[in-house]
């Protein structure tokens, strides 16, 4: 059977003497690791540099992904949900990301391997000095705490508002580790919404400098991602950067987050601003 097919409804598979109907999901999520693990072994792929978005949820981190893939030099698919624990785990990020584009091979512009990681979990901060070791190109994003949290209740039904806010609380406490745990070793860009929204050209340069782009980056993009993976955001939809002004009906500016939150986004902007490359 192919790696990654689906298991038959009525097959029986034999794991050191036991009969399972399915295999245990830790089997199978193992498996999946040693076949990324595989996939990204050859060694022109090796020759991928690595880039992290390190954001937050409703940061803006899949409208800057899209724009990060009007260029050819960047592979990309959204997020992985990959955990980076050793060394190996970049190369499964190489494998993976060609397994989701169906890519057998690294595409002769492809030179940036690129993932966002929007968790704790994904990458604790004792283990930030694999990003230092591995030579990658990190990136920071941050955003507002009101307009942040007011999206987040309103995509994730899951997501009550006192759970949005201890989210965002503990995310943002993790990126202003990031910032000062990295900042002093590599280079990492601190990107800002507004950077995004109201400060393209200058993201733009700032982006092609940090990864050492040779194209340009676009105004416009694809909003139907490889083989039809589309985002279900309206203004992603829309294929290109609605200004913060064409945003300005949005509820989340109003939106009551508490003194902490608006706390931990003022602490992480200087330690963004002390510690990462600003845009401009």
């Amino acid at each position: 059977m192919k790696a990654g097919a689906d298991w038959g409804p009525d097959q029986m598979h034999t794991v050191r003497g036991r009969r399972f109907k399915r295999l245990p999901i830790g089997l199978v999520n193992q498996t999946r690791m040693s076949a990324f693990r595989l996939y990204g072994m050859p060694g022109d792929r090796s020759s991928l540099r690595t880039a992290f978005l390190l954001g937050h949820m409703r940061s803006g981190s899949s409208l800057l992904t899209k724009l990060l893939s009007t260029t050819p030099e960047v592979l990309e698919f959204g997020e992985l949900h990959l955990n980076y624990r050793s060394k190996s785990d970049f190369t499964a990020m190489t494998g993976r990301l060609l397994w989701k584009r169906r890519q057998v091979r690294v595409g002769d512009h492809q030179r940036i391997a690129l993932d966002k990681l929007l968790h704790n979990y994904q990458l604790p901060i004792e283990r930030c000095e694999l990003l230092v070791t591995h030579q990658a190109l990190p990136m920071i994003l941050l955003r507002e705490p009101a307009p942040t949290i007011s999206s987040i209740v309103r995509t994730f039904r899951n997501f009550s508002k006192d759970r949005a806010v201890d989210y965002y609380i503990e995310r943002v406490n993790m990126l202003t580790e990031y910032a000062r745990t990295l900042g002093p070793e590599i280079d990492v860009l601190g990107i800002e919404y507004g950077d995004i929204v109201d400060r393209t050209d200058a993201l733009f340069d700032s982006l092609t400098k940090h990864l050492g782009l040779e194209e340009k980056l676009r105004h416009q993009y694809s909003h139907t991602g490889p083989y039809g993976r589309a985002d279900p955001s309206k203004n992603l939809a829309t294929g290109r950067i609605l200004t913060s002004a064409e945003r300005s009906s949005s509820p989340g500016n109003t939106f009551d987050v508490g003194r902490e939150a608006e706390l931990a986004h003022q602490e992480c902007r200087y330690a963004m601003r002390t510690h990462c490359i600003a845009v401009g």
